[in-house]
């Protein structure tokens, strides 16, 4: 039951339904002239009440915490994401917008909420041009430290996995053949009550399930891979939730942690942003630097790329896992730029013959 009721005979001609909402804890009333009128709204309120449809009164009242753990409830989560989404509410919304009427918010509530302070815009994820992007690779490429690390910087830029599904990937996802990659879960390592350890889980929404067709250098990166494991004596030696044969492995044949993936990018920039300071300083010259980024801005790069190369905004949707296309259509705020602009025009222009 969604709901507790009592039906009154309130005077001769009127019925009066009162009814508790245990999802908001608020007593209701409503009217009829006659008993099968009464009937006919009990049901269409129950059926409201089952199908999360929050009534005028209630919503009227609510407050954003309760509307959060609301729209909780009306999710299937795995237990990883909810877990996530609780303690970011907990930690940034709860003690702040939580306790305003959901009637009260404003869009500059939230806009204050996600810049951290009044009249500061929120913070665009950082991105790596085309040119950055090879700077990088060449000194990936040329540095015996980090040269290990190309095959799976190739995969994270021309795919735009997430980072938990690179490090899940296993050789049963990979169909060389057919050039084609299947994502299907992720995997997750923090503290889950008994200490760390990696779980699998699977995507957030139903779209994080896809099966990725890869190119040519994807397939030679899977290769290179498949060579560097043998020969550094690198087995996958870890099954997780019935998943074994991980791709991307650390010294120990477990699957590479994020935080590791996102160390070595650290130091790959690290070391770039070191070398380029010296040389600018030799030079007389203003240095020019790479951003501090993690996998999430290589993926969010690789969008940004296949954006550029005029890529179907539904295909680049499904390639990037994202449940609404507002998300990908996002990406689109990096490729605004004067000379992005001019390239488009002039990219039109060949294709129209003009």
């Amino acid at each position: 039951m969604v709901l507790c009721y009592t039906i009154y005979m309130k005077q001769a001609g009127t019925y009066m339904y009162r009814y508790t909402d245990i999802r908001s804890g608020r007593r209701q009333t409503i009217y009829a002239g006659d008993l099968p009128e009464l009937r006919v709204k009990e049901k269409q309120i129950a059926k409201d009440l089952d199908d999360n449809i929050l009534t005028d009164s209630a919503a009227k009242n609510m407050m954003v915490n309760s509307l959060f753990q609301y729209y909780m409830a009306t999710k299937e989560w795995a237990d990883s994401t909810s877990g996530n989404y609780v303690k970011m509410w907990n930690n940034h919304v709860k003690d702040d917008l939580g306790n305003m009427k959901v009637v009260q918010l404003l869009p500059s509530h939230v806009k204050r909420a996600l810049s951290g302070d009044y009249g500061r815009p929120p913070v665009e994820k950082d991105i790596l041009t085309l040119e950055q992007q090879e700077r990088l690779f060449s000194l990936i490429c040329e540095s015996n430290v980090y040269n290990v690390y190309v095959p799976m910087f190739t995969v994270l830029l021309q795919t735009g996995l997430r980072c938990g599904e690179l490090i899940g990937l296993t050789w049963g996802d990979v169909d060389m053949a057919n050039r084609e990659l299947t994502v299907d879960h992720q995997l997750i390592y923090k503290d889950w009550g008994a200490g760390y350890s990696f779980r699998a889980s699977k995507p957030k929404t139903k779209a994080g399930v896809r099966t990725i067709p890869f190119t040519e250098n994807v397939y030679r990166a899977f290769t290179e891979q498949r060579k560097l494991n043998f020969m550094l004596g690198r087995r996958s030696t870890e099954e997780i939730d019935g998943y074994s044969d991980f791709i991307f492995l650390a010294k120990t044949g477990r699957p590479l942690m994020l935080s590791a993936v996102n160390n070595v990018i650290y130091n790959v920039v690290d070391k770039y942003n070191k070398e380029e300071a010296a040389k600018a300083k030799k030079e007389h010259r203003k240095a020019d630097l790479l951003p501090r980024i993690s996998a999430h801005n290589l993926r969010h790069t690789a969008c940004t790329n296949m954006a550029k190369q005029g890529m179907n905004v539904k295909v680049l949707q499904y390639i990037m896992g994202h449940a609404h296309s507002d998300v990908t259509m996002d990406v689109y705020n990096h490729i605004a730029n004067k000379q992005d602009i001019r390239e488009e025009v002039e990219r039109y222009a060949r294709v129209a013959g003009n």
